[in-house]
């Protein structure tokens, strides 16, 4: 398994290679190491598959069965129970790995609890915070206006939501399973304090890796051109 020092990352000496074209990196480093990316360990995202599109939770696990995937991250459980979702992964052969939630803010166990036990429920091995608290501009989130999302600011936001992380990582894993923090594009912008940190470089340095680990999206990684 390909796995990168996260305070390597910090000291920003993998910022570039991380952030280069997937396929070209994992199969360069599989390549080398004489073997294949297994092809049943890759998950598709549910907001990939769905694509937007106005069809059934049914639907869509189907339609990912049929594109020959095994496995899916995120997913229609929405309000459907942990028991009936999993009946409907199933019934397809498909494996909920793990799911997005967010992480409630200001911080409330309770909640964050109940989602972890519904994952634990389904047979996941993951749970995902899909993004940092962030303040979206006025009007449709376009295109266009992409640019106008804003992450936390200050160095002390940061900290206070890494601390968030850590409490959320000790939950689930006192469920037996591993949390992750999802990123996008505002962890790595600079933030008011005279720091040359970022929130990302933050979160890195103040979360336990015992109990956080993180999925660096790749797209987003580049558009802040890291």
């Amino acid at each position: 398994m390909i796995q990168f020092d996260r305070r390597t990352l910090l000291r920003g000496g993998m910022a570039t290679a991380v952030a280069a074209p997937a396929a070209g990196l994992i199969g360069s480093a599989f390549a080398q190491a004489g073997r294949a990316l297994p092809r049943d360990n890759i998950s598709i995202t549910w907001g990939s598959a769905r694509g937007g599109r106005t069809e059934s939770a049914e639907e869509t696990v189907k339609r990912i069965a049929g594109l020959g995937y095994k496995r899916v991250e995120g997913g229609g459980g929405g309000d459907m129970s942990a028991a009936d979702w999993k009946a409907l992964c199933a019934k397809y052969a498909i494996k909920p790995t793990s799911s997005f939630t967010q992480l409630p803010q200001p911080w409330d166990p309770a909640p964050w609890t109940a989602a972890v036990v519904k994952a634990a429920a389904v047979g996941q091995r993951y749970i995902n915070t899909p993004t940092s608290p962030i303040k979206l501009p006025p009007g449709p989130v376009t295109a266009a206006a992409i640019d106008g999302i804003k992450g936390l600011r200050t160095s002390a936001e940061w900290r206070a939501f890494a601390a968030d992380c850590n409490k959320a990582g000790k939950i689930a894993k006192d469920h037996g399973l591993d949390f992750g923090f999802h990123s996008h594009f505002w962890e790595f912008l600079a933030l008011d304090d005279d720091t040359p940190l970022t929130g990302y470089d933050i979160l890195l340095a103040e979360t336990d890796p015992a109990l956080v680990h993180f999925e660096l999206d790749l797209y987003w990684a580049w558009y802040a051109h890291r």
